[in-house]
């Protein structure tokens, strides 16, 4: 099986920064598919840390709080 972990794209602080609220958004939408299309695969189990915090607070995520 393969992890949700070792299928995303994390991003450091700085590089979080960067992006502007479409990239934001796309990187929210692109996890979430992919973690979809995990759960129908019966890939996953239980749902990830990082979508929960995704979910819990939508465009305000910053990698800092997966720490």
């Amino acid at each position: 099986l393969v992890s949700f972990q070792e299928v995303i794209i994390s991003f450091s602080k700085e590089e979080w920064e960067l992006l502007d609220m479409a990239q934001r958004c796309l990187y929210w939408e692109v996890m979430l598919d992919t973690y979809q299309s995990m759960r129908s695969l019966g890939l996953l189990q239980a749902k990830p840390d990082l979508l929960s915090q995704l979910e819990e607070l939508g465009e305000h995520w910053s990698p800092e709080l997966q720490e």
